[in-house]
C-alpha cells in the first residue's frame, strides 16, 4: 500500500537558516502532531543538492490561498466558520504551549478536505519570551502594528495575523492586494490602517474579525476566547441560531452581485510571501553592510590590510552554460541588462557587476542609493540607464569602470582584459606614470570639496540584499504562492527620454 506524500523543501538558500533551524521546525512539527497540525513522517535529504526535506502528510487542497482562489464559490458560510474553527484551534494548541507561530497567514495554513485545515511552517514558531527584533520576517499585511514599529511579536500579534486570515476566508479577498507591499504599507499599518473588507460579513463573524485587528494588543482576544467565541455561535440555543441564521440571510440578499477575487488584479508588487524586513528593528536605516542583519562584527578584529579584499558567497555561482531564467537572484542596481529583460546570466554579466563595484569604491556612492529598487529602476537599466559619478575620477579608471558598464555584453571586457590593463598602469613605465600622476592631480583638484556618501541618505527603497527576482521569467503573474517576490513589469510603464542614458 502507497500512502501520497508531499516532500517539504527546506530552503536554507532563501532564509540563510541552518541545519539548527531546520531541526528546529521539525521538532515544533512533531510536538503538534495530532493537534489540528499536519502529520510528518520523517525526514530525509537530497544527496544531489545536500539540502535537507520534510514529508509530511499529503495535503490534497494545498495552501489555504490556493484553495480560496480555486473554490471559494464551493464554500457556504457554514464551510468558511469550519475553517476558522480548525485553524484556532490548532492556533491555540500553539498558545497553550507557550509558544508564538510567528509567521502566520494563508500561505502557512493547508487543507486535505474543503474545510478541514491545518497550521504549518512551524520555523519561526518561538517561546513568548522570545523576541529577537533585529531579526523580524513576515508577510507585512500580516503582521501587527506592534510587530512593525518595534519588532515586537507576542500571542496577541498571531491573533491580529488571525484576523487577516478571517478576511480571506470571509471575502476570499487578501489583505492589501491592489496596492504595493512596501514601505508606505508599513507606516499605515502603524498608525493603524485596516484592510478593506469587499462583502457584506455576518455581524457576528465580522465583530470577532474586528476585534483581532485592535490596534492595542491588550484588547484583542486570546486564542482560547476565540474558540470559546466561535462555538458559541453552532450551539443548541435556538436565540442564538435564529440571530446567526438572521445575519447570514442579510449578508447573502446584499452579496447577491458579489465579486469574488481575482488573482489576476493583484498588485504587481504585492508580496504574499515572507521575507526579511530589517527596517522595523529602527528608525535609523542601516547601511550597506553584507548581510548586516545576520550578524555583528566584534570590535576588536582587526582588518589586517584595509586594501585586501576578497570576493565571498559562491552560493549562486555555476558553470557559464547553466541559465535557470526561472530562478532570477540579484541586487538589482548590480544586475546587468541581459539578466533583468532575459534572465540571461554570463560571463559579461559578472564584469558589469564589477563595473558597480568600481563606483563604488572610486566614489564612495553604491549604484542607484537615492531611489527605489522597483519596477521602475529595472525599465530604466533594460534602457540603459547608467549610475552618476558623484566625483571626479582619474580617466584611465574611469575609462576601465565605464566599458564595464556596457549595454552589450560582447563590448565588455574580459576578467583577463581588466586584470592586464590595471596592471599596465603600475608598471615602470615613466610616460605611463607620468600620465596616472597627471590624472590623479586633476582628481584631486576637482574632488577638493567632494562630499563622502553618507548612508542616512539612503532612500528606504534602497535594497542592497540579494532577493529572487521572477518578474523576468514571464508576463503571466503568478498568484499568492511561494516565492513570488517583489514585482512584474507592466508593458505600460513609461520612462522619461531625459532619464535614459545612452551608451
Amino acid at each position: 500500500m502507497f500512502i501520497r506524500v508531499p516532500i517539504y523543501l527546506f530552503r536554507s538558500t532563501i532564509f540563510k537558516c541552518n541545519n539548527i533551524d531546520f531541526l528546529q521546525e521539525i521538532k515544533n512539527q512533531l510536538k503538534f502532531r495530532g493537534k489540528n497540525a499536519i502529520a510528518i513522517y520523517g525526514i530525509t535529504k537530497n544527496p544531489k543538492e545536500n539540502k535537507y526535506m520534510m514529508v509530511m502528510d499529503y495535503a490534497q487542497y494545498g495552501s489555504l490561498r490556493n484553495l480560496l482562489n480555486n473554490m471559494f464559490k464551493e464554500l457556504n458560510w457554514r464551510g468558511k466558520y469550519n475553517i476558522l474553527s480548525k485553524i484556532v484551534i490548532g492556533l491555540t494548541n500553539i498558545h497553550e504551549m507557550g509558544l508564538m507561530h510567528k509567521d502566520f497567514h494563508s500561505g502557512n495554513i493547508v487543507n486535505q478536505s474543503l474545510t478541514l485545515s491545518y497550521i504549518t511552517d512551524f520555523g519561526l514558531c518561538k517561546p513568548v519570551t522570545e523576541n529577537d527584533p533585529e531579526n523580524i520576517y513576515g508577510v507585512i499585511p500580516y503582521m501587527a502594528p506592534e510587530t512593525l514599529s518595534r519588532g515586537e511579536y507576542t500571542k496577541a500579534s498571531d491573533i491580529y495575523s488571525f484576523g487577516m486570515v478571517m478576511l480571506e476566508v470571509l471575502t476570499s479577498y487578501p489583505p492589501y492586494y491592489n496596492i504595493p507591499h512596501d514601505v508606505n504599507l508599513v507606516i499605515k499599518i502603524r498608525k493603524g490602517l485596516k484592510p478593506e473588507i469587499k462583502c457584506e460579513i455576518p455581524q457576528f463573524l465580522k465583530e470577532i474579525m474586528e476585534k483581532c485587528w485592535n490596534f492595542e494588543p491588550l484588547n484583542r482576544p486570546t486564542a482560547e476566547e476565540l474558540k470559546s467565541q466561535l462555538e458559541k455561535y453552532i450551539s443548541d440555543d435556538n436565540e442564538i441560531r435564529k440571530q446567526v441564521n438572521k445575519q447570514i440571510n442579510v449578508a447573502n440578499k446584499s452579496n447577491k452581485n458579489f465579486i469574488q477575487y481575482d488573482p489576476n488584479e493583484m498588485h504587481p508588487e504585492a508580496i504574499y510571501t515572507s521575507r526579511h524586513l530589517p527596517f522595523v528593528k529602527s528608525k535609523k536605516f542601516e547601511t550597506l553592510k553584507t548581510k548586516q542583519w545576520e550578524f555583528v562584527i566584534p570590535d576588536d578584529i582587526i582588518n589586517q590590510s584595509l586594501t585586501l579584499s576578497y570576493i565571498t558567497d559562491f552560493g549562486l555561482c555555476k558553470p557559464v552554460t547553466e541559465n535557470d531564467p526561472e530562478n532570477i537572484y540579484g541586487v538589482i542596481p548590480y544586475m546587468a541588462p541581459e539578466t533583468l529583460s532575459r534572465g540571461e546570466y554570463t560571463k559579461a554579466s559578472d564584469i558589469y557587476s564589477f563595473g558597480m563595484v568600481m563606483l563604488e569604491v572610486l566614489t564612495s556612492y553604491p549604484p542607484y542609493y537615492n531611489i527605489p529598487h522597483d519596477v521602475n529602476l529595472v525599465i530604466k537599466i533594460r534602457k540603459g540607464l547608467k549610475p552618476e559619478i558623484k566625483c571626479e575620477i582619474p580617466q584611465f579608471l574611469k575609462e576601465i569602470m565605464e566599458k564595464c558598464w556596457n549595454f552589450e555584453p560582447l563590448n565588455r571586457p574580459t576578467a583577463e582584459e581588466l586584470k592586464s590593463q590595471l596592471e599596465k598602469y603600475i608598471s615602470d613605465d615613466n610616460e605611463i606614470r607620468k600620465q596616472v600622476n597627471k590624472q590623479i592631480n586633476v582628481a584631486n583638484k576637482s574632488n577638493k570639496n567632494f562630499i563622502q556618501y553618507d548612508p542616512n541618505e539612503m532612500h528606504p527603497e534602497a535594497i542592497y540584499t540579494s532577493r529572487h527576482l521572477p518578474f523576468v521569467k514571464s508576463k503571466k503573474f503568478e498568484t499568492l504562492k511561494t516565492k513570488q517576490w517583489e514585482f512584474v513589469i507592466p508593458d505600460d510603464i513609461k520612462v522619461e527620454e531625459n532619464e535614459i542614458q545612452e551608451n
